[in-house]
């Protein structure tokens, strides 16, 4: 019990379970992973994942999805580096509606030569996956937020002042 107490106690696994809790309150649908090929570096890894949700929000809203702000599948990315050298990008994805995954998945390996396999899954956990992507932040990863996830900094400040918080922020 002493043990388990101090487990939660450590900054770091109080700092995952925050993130976790805090990525938690959007209403997420899938889980992915994305592989990169050895020779990838993490700008354009992230470019690619960029590249893959403008494609993703093209077949959930149009091809003039971005001509509204708020139109856009909503995303949060963690980046893991592995020790091989490689990047894995996990990603929970919001606002997809019926899209086919596997749609999705041939996107991503033909995207570019550095594309390695992409794996996607619908959420069953919110707490869980969420916690598993955001566990990358307090291993040197980082994360990143799609701009449409609304006022990030508020949350953060409200999540800071009130961790328990049941709300649910607008997308």
């Amino acid at each position: 019990d002493e043990l388990i107490a101090g487990y939660f106690k450590h900054p770091r696994n109080g700092m995952k379970r925050q993130w976790g809790e805090f990525v938690a309150r959007w209403p997420w649908e899938w889980l992915v992973t994305l592989t990169c090929t050895d020779d990838t570096h993490e700008e354009r890894a992230i470019k690619l994942y960029r590249a893959w949700i403008m494609r993703l929000n093209k077949i959930v809203f149009g091809p003039r999805w971005h001509k509204k702000p708020s139109r856009g599948v909503g995303w949060v990315v963690a980046v893991e580096y592995q020790k091989s050298g490689r990047i894995h990008l996990h990603a929970l994805v919001a606002g997809v509606g019926q899209t086919r995954r596997l749609d999705l998945m041939d996107i991503w390996f033909d995207l570019d030569r550095l594309a390695g396999i992409p794996r996607i899954v619908p959420v069953q956990n919110s707490a869980a996956v969420s916690n598993y992507v955001t566990k990358y932040v307090t291993k040197g990863g980082e994360i990143h937020f799609s701009p449409n996830l609304k006022d990030i900094s508020g949350d953060l400040v409200a999540l800071a002042n009130n961790p328990r918080t049941d709300s649910t922020p607008e997308r």
